[in-house]
């Protein structure tokens, strides 16, 4: 497996993480809620350099 697809598969797992957490909290219940709970940690993960520029690619 190559690293960048080692990567994104960390970010995503971390996503699911986030979420199932948010769930738990009941801050993600409706698939609305959800959604807007994803776009929301993509962003925050992007603007705090979470991840590397190779699944964060700025567009």
């Amino acid at each position: 497996m190559d690293k960048p697809t080692q990567q994104l598969g960390h970010l995503a797992w971390c996503l699911l993480a986030a979420l199932q957490l948010a769930k738990q909290n009941g801050k993600a219940q409706t698939p609305m809620n959800q959604h807007l709970f994803i776009m929301q940690w993509l962003a925050n993960a992007q603007k705090q350099k979470r991840f590397p520029k190779s699944v964060a690619i700025d567009t």
